[in-house]
């Protein structure tokens, strides 16, 4: 029986159905084999071809029920509204920052981390009206930059993330930028290539010892009782991370 998250990006059991770009199908492969149904986001010829069915610039969920969803993703509001989440449809999105990153917005226990200049007013307000407090960065990339480990621990790249996100008492692993592939750029970003599939497992899309801080990644996940998962061969791959949606009571972790 699947059933809603009780917080975005920390699944409380294991994940049946999660949203990733439709441009990974090794990724897709991998989770489906694992039993977890994944609703693809397609391609929006608004954006840079790089990042345009990215699911951390589509989709925001705002809470385990509530979703934003862009514009450009119709068939992914379709799949959420089906499987009884209330879909809030946002601004379009542009190919040029700031217009791209609306949706990029990590959700962390009370706090959600982004830059309060680009977020989606939908986002903020509705994000406010719940009792979330902002953790402002200058990194409208705020999702993308972030792994979300547990409710009061993250792992980034990002500095002004990790001054900002240890200010408000949260757990940090600061790692070195790059060494995270992403087509066309220089650089992926670490939340981009990952997203927990059960309260204990973290999955990423490559293989994490590929990163020269994959025994400082590794550790740092185990001490918060998470369990690395590589889902894919090869290096770290940032395709907009991916986005738990529902858990099942049917499956445990394995």
């Amino acid at each position: 029986m699947d059933l809603f998250l009780k917080e975005p990006n920390l699944p409380q059991l294991s994940v049946s159905v999660a949203a990733v770009s439709e441009a990974a199908p090794a990724l897709h492969d991998a989770l489906k084999r694992r039993g977890i149904r994944v609703l693809p986001v397609q391609a929006a010829a608004q954006m840079a071809p790089p990042v345009a069915s990215h699911a951390d610039m589509h989709l925001l969920m705002l809470d385990g029920q509530t979703a934003l969803v862009s514009p450009h993703q119709p068939k992914l509001a379709d799949d959420l509204r089906q499987l009884g989440i209330t879909v809030l449809v946002g601004q379009a999105l542009g190919e040029v920052y700031p217009t791209d990153v609306a949706y990029n917005v990590a959700i962390i226990g009370n706090y959600y981390i982004c830059n309060v200049h680009t977020i989606s007013e939908t986002a903020h307000r509705w994000l406010t009206a719940h009792g979330l407090q902002p953790i402002h960065t200058r990194q409208g990339y705020s999702k993308c930059s972030v792994c979300v480990v547990s409710p009061n621990a993250i792992i980034t790249a990002d500095c002004s993330i990790t001054g900002a996100a240890r200010a408000a008492g949260l757990d940090v692993l600061q790692i070195r930028a790059g060494h995270i592939r992403i087509p066309v750029y220089d650089t992926g970003f670490i939340g981009g290539c990952c997203g927990k599939l059960a309260p204990d497992q973290m999955g990423f899309c490559g293989d994490v010892d590929t990163h020269p801080d994959a025994a400082a990644i590794r550790n740092f996940l185990q001490q918060h009782g998470v369990q690395t998962i590589c889902l894919c061969d090869g290096p770290l791959t940032d395709i907009g991370g991916i986005i738990p949606v529902m858990v099942s009571a049917d499956k445990t972790s394995s």
